[in-house]
């Protein structure tokens, strides 16, 4: 019986050294861009859970805290890393050409046919429906055909 109480407490403890390192890895030998002014560059990082948990040298005692025997350790060879981009930006335009998801906006014609002919024919009927707007904004058409001859 004490066999089996050791080996499920060997295995529990595993479990829980395991599974604290299992949503951790490390990045070293990293161009790792920081945006702070006190340090600007680092060369090495540690991700835990979906956070950046440090940003440093590889070795100190903080990195040896949270970067233990079963924590994958990435070599960068020296490749750039620059945490936080978040790509969250919107083209106004583009949906003003290609649709919102509002039927009552979607319904007007907004989209100009391809091709530099086509392309002006709407232009002008455009214009002649909005006698009083000064420019008309429009993206994704091929710049090719707008190219002198």
């Amino acid at each position: 019986m004490a066999k089996w109480l050791l080996a499920g407490f060997a295995m529990l403890a595993a479990t829980v050294v395991l599974g604290a390192e299992a949503d951790t890895f490390a990045l070293v030998n990293g161009r790792i861009y920081t945006e702070n002014v006190g340090q600007p560059w680092a060369r090495a990082l540690v991700v835990k859970g979906e956070r950046i948990a440090y940003v440093g040298e590889p070795g100190t005692a903080e990195w040896n805290q949270l970067v233990g025997p079963a924590t994958p350790v990435h070599d960068l060879k020296n490749h750039l890393v620059v945490p936080g981009f978040i790509d969250a930006h919107t083209h106004p335009g583009l949906t003003a050409m290609f649709g919102s998801g509002d039927p009552k906006v979607d319904a007007v014609d907004m989209m100009p046919a391809p091709g530099r002919a086509e392309t002006f024919k709407w232009l002008r009927r455009y214009a002649k429906a909005h006698p009083g707007q000064e420019f008309v904004m429009l993206g994704a058409w091929d710049g090719d055909e707008f190219q002198s001859t």
